[in-house]
């Protein structure tokens, strides 16, 4: 799966949960992103 296309699958699923996705880097089949929670914290994401 390319790092796009996970991007977007992340975004859907957890919709209800994440306020703001930041991608940090889409390389290929690299992602990494920080998600801003709606509960104010965040979570850093590092795919390969």
């Amino acid at each position: 799966m390319q790092a796009a296309d996970r991007l977007v699958e992340i975004e859907e699923r957890f919709s209800d949960l994440v306020e703001r996705v930041l991608p940090l880097d889409l390389d290929g089949e690299t992602l990494r992103l920080i998600l801003y929670l709606k509960d104010g914290t965040t979570l850093q994401l590092a795919e390969q």
